[in-house]
């Protein structure tokens, strides 16, 4: 298994991962429930996320469908 810990994935990115917009990363990001993984910001304007974050974030919301929004 490959190890991604050191890959770090724009909004755009992400959202494609979540086969969503990128503005769902937005919301998900406020909900509080959601736990969803915060980012680390590259400069002031440009957050990344771990890929690594993102796909435990989503192996924790198939394991327990009612975390995350």
């Amino acid at each position: 298994m490959t190890d991604h810990a050191d890959i770090y994935l724009s909004k755009r990115q992400v959202a494609e991962m979540l086969g969503a917009r990128w503005w769902k990363i937005d919301r998900l990001r406020r909900d509080a429930d959601a736990k969803f993984p915060e980012p680390y910001w590259i400069s002031q304007s440009s957050p990344r996320w771990s890929r690594a974050e993102i796909v435990e974030w989503m192996r924790a919301r198939i394991l327990d469908p009612r975390r995350g929004a």
